[in-house]
């Protein structure tokens, strides 16, 4: 479980891995803690790239 405001003081104190983190996180978010999962990715000399793994419900598709 992770907060913004948690999330946001991480990536403040380690900038390194802190690097593009705000802006994939959600902004229609209460100020509890909720479920999220990240992936980073950082090629050579590149900069980092985050990925919102959590799951998501499957699309609904109407039936026929």
């Amino acid at each position: 479980m992770a907060s913004t405001a948690r999330l946001l003081a991480l990536a403040t104190a380690l900038p390194q891995l802190g690097d593009g983190l705000a802006e994939v996180l959600p902004t229609n978010r209460a100020s509890g803690p909720y479920r999220i999962d990240l992936t980073a990715t950082r090629p050579w000399g590149q900069p980092q790239t985050w990925t919102d793994t959590s799951p998501h419900a499957p699309p609904v598709h109407p039936h026929h």
